[in-house]
């Protein structure tokens, strides 16, 4: 583990140390080295996620694995979507996608391999 940021911030709730902690982290079987970030208030050596976005580590875990497979980002595909002016029904009526997998899938879960040449499938289709 090796600390790479540190800084400080006054909160109405005491004063706060915020650093990035590089980890190690398993996704699907394979690991990755993440610099999370962490803070925790002076005086206490009990670490907390980001008060502003506490998925902030989770998120970033899963965009890098997104990136190292060439995997469809959500934000990406739904702009694409949103480029042809269908909504969530719309597309999943269209497609055949489970509206539950596609809610999943734009709240950041990592897609499933057969979701993924899914919404390839669906991609092209667009053209």
């Amino acid at each position: 583990m090796k600390t790479k940021l540190s800084r400080w911030k006054i909160q109405p709730f005491g004063i706060w140390e915020y650093f990035e902690i590089e980890e190690t982290v398993t996704i699907r079987g394979e690991e990755f080295t993440v610099a999370h970030e962490y803070m925790r208030q002076v005086g206490d050596d009990e670490w907390y996620e980001p008060i502003d976005d506490p998925d902030k580590n989770l998120l970033k875990d899963y965009w890098l694995y997104r990136e190292e497979h060439k995997l469809l980002d959500p934000e990406m595909a739904k702009c694409l979507f949103d480029r042809f002016g269908m909504d969530t029904a719309a597309l999943c009526a269209r497609f055949g996608f489970d509206p539950n997998e596609w809610a999943r899938y734009q709240q950041g879960c990592l897609q499933t391999p057969a979701f993924e040449a899914q919404l390839r499938q669906a991609l092209t289709q667009l053209d």
